[in-house]
């Protein structure tokens, strides 16, 4: 079975290894961290703006959002517990950047499942910590050692870059469209052929591509950018930086942090949460719209044939139209009357 209790039982077992250590909790932390286990020292450290929001409820909480630059959150730190991800290279990333702000013989917990491939961790890490397996529950696997070689941290590395006509794209691991624009975001790109104008926001920005194209053939606009990964927001800078072009870029889970109202709200969102098929976010993006929209503002999103986004905006502005469809997607508007 692949549920949180594993996880609490394998902590539960080692709770004496963490005594009088200053421990970082990194990763998929807010899926699986024990809430009941007590501890002393300890602080977060994530790449997602809503764990961050989650995490501040207590205000106690230490948190790093982001990637470190420096050593002054981690410099204190002998114990990092990480939570496996099913992205390897989105794992080795974030781990590498951690690891180059460590000190030597940091002890270091890794756990996963074996699906997301935490095996890998072995050959993957090995240059610079030499772990071992020493528990597993089910399919959840626990892994041990100390920091032996501290990393150079390189983020270009670890950067993709691709060009979509004159537009050039950079992107990080982890990011949609990570390695090449996915057929959900061309096809919402070739419906951008009209002029636009005002203030647009782009829910889930990404690498930036769909921003980056309007900015670039539309000069008076002023775009706004959203996404809840730091590794995509920090993707769609790089990107509009390369392309000399301006935009606002904001953390924000949602509308979250997001104040004023828009002509046009843009967005190819993301309807996976791992391998299930979730609409969460979709429904905050539709029914949350209209209270983000001037008069005469428009919604355009790009979905897969099954999604019932055609159910979310006629529910939310009564009416919508289809503006192109394939076998596989559709572009959707509506207007905020």
């Amino acid at each position: 079975m692949y549920t949180k209790n594993n996880f609490n039982k394998i902590f539960k077992r080692h709770i004496n290894k963490f005594n009088n250590k200053n421990i970082i909790f990194s990763g998929d932390i807010i899926n699986f961290f024990p809430k009941e286990i007590n501890l002393k020292n300890f602080k977060f450290h994530t790449f997602w703006f809503h764990h961050k929001k989650k995490l501040l409820k207590n205000k106690n909480n230490k948190i790093f959002f982001g990637l470190f630059k420096n050593n002054s959150f981690t410099k204190e730190c002998n114990f990092l517990i990480y939570f496996w991800q099913k992205n390897k290279l989105e794992n080795l990333f974030q781990i590498l950047n951690i690891f180059s702000f460590l000190n030597k013989n940091c002890e270091i917990f890794i756990i996963g499942y074996k699906k997301y491939g935490v095996k890998s961790v072995f050959n993957l890490l090995k240059k610079w910590c030499f772990l071992s397996k020493i528990d597993n529950i089910g399919h959840c696997i626990l892994f041990y050692g100390k920091l032996i070689n501290i990393p150079s941290f390189n983020i270009n590395f670890f950067l993709k870059k691709y060009n979509i006509n004159s537009i050039i794209i950079k992107t990080l691991p982890g990011v949609f469209d990570y390695k090449k624009l996915d057929n959900g975001s061309k096809f919402l790109l070739s419906t951008l052929n009209e002029p636009f104008e005002g203030k647009i926001i782009d829910i889930g920005c990404g690498s930036g591509i769909i921003s980056a194209f309007l900015a670039n053939y539309n000069k008076n606009i002023d775009i706004t950018l959203i996404d809840s990964y730091y590794s995509a927001i920090l993707s769609s800078k790089l990107t509009f930086k390369k392309n000399n072009l301006n935009c606002n870029i904001i953390s924000s889970d949602v509308y979250s942090n997001v104040c004023g109202k828009f002509d046009m709200i843009i967005t190819n969102p993301p309807f996976h949460d791992k391998k299930n098929i979730n609409f969460k976010i979709a429904k905050k993006i539709i029914y949350r719209s209209k209270k983000y929209l001037n008069i005469g503002g428009k919604i355009r999103i790009v979905a897969n044939n099954f999604l019932p986004y055609s159910f979310m905006l006629e529910k939310t502005f009564g009416t919508y139209k289809i503006l192109l469809k394939n076998n596989f997607f559709k572009v959707y508007e509506a207007i905020n009357y």
